[in-house]
């Protein structure tokens, strides 16, 4: 035996003592039993699971854009009903993962695609009740959802799932990767096999507007700046002399400004953020402006 001293390390598991270890003897001094002392009980030694190796970004092989996101979530349950059961998943599994991925495109796809479009159409209509002729006739839009797309073959209609759906598929690929019958073909094939590459510094990006005026319009140049594999979304703000206000959230580089043109020489300013997950991400861009009315 040996004196204990404070955080002595256990050869047997590479670790400080604990105080549940059965071969220590409290007095004064505290002792630990060696290997061949009267009373020593062998200790199994500790096994270390391999650290994960950590990626580059969360769950890489999930698309950052809403368009791109109902791609992969229609091959994924698509191909689930193909490599379901090779990679152990039950038919109760995949049919439930199938009605997830799908209710989840149709919600990024068809559902918030139509409220936006209503947002936009909405946000015309009122500036033709401010300032529009009286020619037209009274009245605004009425918002009519997408109808759920029907059943596809043998595969249920979409009808909406519980929240969590993404939180849900995650897992289940987390348990595709984990099983003895998955390849990296079968992954591929899935599309979670994602790129190695970083991505760039969100909270530094921003767009670069162009302003034209053509007719009675003022057209607004924007792109993605190569950006589009990580933002959803660009915001644009006009300020007509009263501060700045929303023009549109697009997901279409370019739009138009159809607002009335001043009678006055007056200018029009414009500036843009990205967006992801319906917030503001990155830099505004410069502000681009142009004089109007002369």
């Amino acid at each position: 035996m040996k004196t204990l001293h404070w955080d002595m390390i256990d050869p047997a598991t590479g670790r400080p003592y604990t105080f549940d270890n059965p071969n220590l003897r409290w007095g004064s001094p505290s002792v630990v039993l060696e290997p061949g002392d009267p009373g020593y009980v062998p200790v199994a030694p500790v096994s270390e699971k391999p650290k994960p190796k950590k990626e580059t970004m969360k769950q890489r092989y999930y698309p950052p854009r809403a368009a791109a996101q109902v791609q992969w979530l229609t091959n994924f349950w698509l191909k689930l009903l193909v490599h379901g059961p090779a990679v152990d998943l039950t038919p109760d599994v995949i049919n439930k993962r199938v009605a997830d991925a799908r209710w989840l495109a149709y919600a990024i796809g068809a559902w918030i695609g139509t409220i936006r479009t209503f947002g936009k159409s909405a946000t015309a209509a009122l500036e033709d009740v401010r300032f529009g002729d009286d020619s037209g006739e009274p009245g605004l839009p009425v918002l009519t959802l997408p109808a759920l797309p029907p059943s596809e073959g043998t595969v249920p209609a979409v009808v909406p799932q519980p929240p969590g759906a993404l939180n849900r598929i995650f897992a289940v690929v987390q348990q595709i990767k984990e099983a003895t019958g998955y390849t990296d073909a079968i992954g591929a094939d899935l599309g979670l096999i994602g790129p190695e590459e970083s991505p760039p510094d969100l909270t530094l990006i921003q767009p670069d507007l162009g302003i034209s005026i053509s007719g009675n319009k003022v057209l607004i140049d924007w792109g993605w700046e190569g950006y589009e594999r990580f933002v959803d979304q660009c915001e644009i703000q006009v300020d007509r002399g009263a501060g700045w206000t929303l023009l549109t959230i697009d997901t279409t580089p370019g739009c138009i400004d159809s607002h009335p043109h001043p009678a006055t020489p007056t200018k029009w300013s414009y500036r843009a953020i990205y967006r992801v997950d319906d917030e503001p991400i990155g830099q505004w861009s410069p502000v681009r402006s142009v004089l109007l009315g002369q």
